[in-house]
């Protein structure tokens, strides 16, 4: 077959510039037809043109031969095999805590939520649920992830969907000695989050946690230590036994580095990078956003349409080092640890769902097992575990799975009337001077301050405190 859907484009490509590309990750291509991994064969061929094949055997000969423009009906299905669900394993690096996230499409939820589906998580395949959750759009929103802490007794993780038909199987770490990798999340959760890496390829400049069933394992990366940056090893009890990790960034690619990744199954990387020059772009649930159809960006690599980005020729061009990209679509960027998705989006602002519950409040505690979000003069910034004391000017936002839970504020100030306020500098304020009608020239003045002035007239003398009150405008 000549065309294959990237998984990490989101479209479909050829592979003649696949392999022009030299592009062949694990897991990125599935077929157009029945939707199973498929990867570049007969690059480097003087007889045969670049195609896809699939990894398994396949004797389906409508895939085989399927040539862009047959079995469509199938791509449909294809498409829905590949948008029912999305899992991925996290780490927890401060609380050493294992989770899966899961996260559903727009119409995947609202089909669950119409069937009453729960989502259920398994410690073995057929133990009964140790968690169970609704599937609807109060637990989950759209395409958005949410985490659930695992109990985990084995390596193994069994999700179901009761009312669909569904059972996934997850092995958390590697089955064989070698050392699994989580990329730390950084920006979010303060870099407390790794991603357990699906994938073959590890990356220069890079921050990975990285989790081994024996320690000698770390230990033949430590003794590599010029060309990597490696903390100390923690251990982990989880998985019914002790586990080891430790933080790793590698600083640069070296033969023995490269020897010894190889023997673990992965392929060391020099990282790419793109950076945005102009217009400011805004990241909204990880998707950079613009207000301007076109964006400039410097790049370490060549962008190339339906290789590495995801657009058609003409919304493409070069200018000396500098690209310009025409976002009147959704863009997708994918090589070499960069994975980015620009959009062309209207200002945005913070929108809080009103049926959430307003809470009155001095300080609000905040704790690590929840998300809660700070809204100030300053902008908008998640908080840490501790306490905070609200202002007049500043919001905390509690969210839970995914929408705003609680808005914490302090309480309306009633404003006094002016003639409270004078009758309390009044009360309170005893010094007086004498009056002069050029003190207040020019000052407006109210119906309050007029019929003090009276009085202040008959008197001859005036209260200092009223007097600066008036000129201030407050009485």
């Amino acid at each position: 077959m000549i065309q294959a859907f990237d998984v990490l484009l989101q479209i479909p490509v050829t592979a003649d510039i696949a392999a022009k590309n030299r592009i062949d990750e694990p897991f990125r291509y599935e077929c157009l037809c029945c939707g199973e991994e498929v990867y570049i064969a007969a690059t480097n061929s003087t007889k045969k043109a670049p195609h896809f094949r699939h990894r398994r055997g396949n004797s389906d000969r409508e895939c085989e031969l399927y040539l862009g423009s047959t079995g469509i009906a199938g791509a449909l299905n294809a498409a829905q095999k590949r948008t029912h669900s999305r899992t991925e394993i996290y780490f927890d690096i401060k609380q050493k805590i294992f989770y899966a996230a899961v996260s559903f499409p727009k119409e995947k939820l609202q089909e669950f939520e119409d069937k009453s589906c729960i989502l259920e998580f398994h410690s073995t395949y057929n133990s009964p649920p140790y968690e169970k959750v609704r599937i609807n759009h109060q637990n989950f929103a759209p395409d958005s992830m949410v985490q659930f802490p695992l109990k985990l007794t084995t390596n193994d993780c069994y999700i179901t969907i009761s009312g669909a038909n569904y059972r996934s199987h997850y092995e958390i770490l590697s089955n064989n000695d070698f050392p699994t990798f989580f990329k730390i999340t950084l920006g979010e959760n303060s870099g407390n989050f790794a991603r357990r890496i699906v994938g073959g390829k590890i990356y220069t400049n890079t921050s990975y946690y990285i989790i081994a069933k024996d320690q000698k394992i770390i230990q033949k990366i430590v003794d590599l230590g010029e060309n990597i940056a490696i903390s100390a090893v923690d251990e982990i009890n989880a998985l019914g036994s002790t586990i080891y990790g430790a933080t790793l960034e590698i600083l640069s690619v070296s033969p023995d580095l490269s020897n010894l990744f190889s023997y673990f199954n992965y392929s060391l990387e020099v990282s790419e990078n793109i950076t945005p020059l102009w217009p400011p772009l805004y990241s909204v649930d990880g998707v950079l956003c613009s207000n301007k159809k076109k964006v400039y960006l410097l790049s370490s690599f060549t962008l190339v349409p339906h290789s590495n980005i995801s657009c058609e020729n003409d919304k493409l061009e070069l200018f000396d080092d500098v690209f310009e990209l025409d976002i009147t679509l959704p863009v997708r960027i994918s090589r070499n640890n960069v994975n980015m998705q620009i959009e062309h989006r209207k200002n945005q602002h913070l929108q809080l769902v009103n049926s959430c519950e307003q809470v009155t409040a001095t300080k609000v505690r905040v704790t690590e097992s929840d998300r809660f979000y700070l809204i100030d003069s300053d902008g908008y910034r998640e908080l840490s575990a501790g306490t905070y004391f609200l202002t007049r000017f500043s919001k905390i936002v509690k969210y839970k799975s995914n929408y705003p839970e609680k808005i914490y504020h302090l309480p309306e100030v009633i404003s006094k009337s002016r003639v409270a306020i004078l009758r309390d500098a009044l009360a309170y304020y005893k010094v007086t001077i004498p009056f002069d009608e050029t003190l207040l020239r020019e000052c407006p003045l109210s119906s309050v301050a007029q019929t003090y002035l009276e009085t202040c007239r008959i008197s001859k003398r005036i209260n200092s405190k009223a007097l600066e009150l008036i000129k201030a405008g407050i009485v």
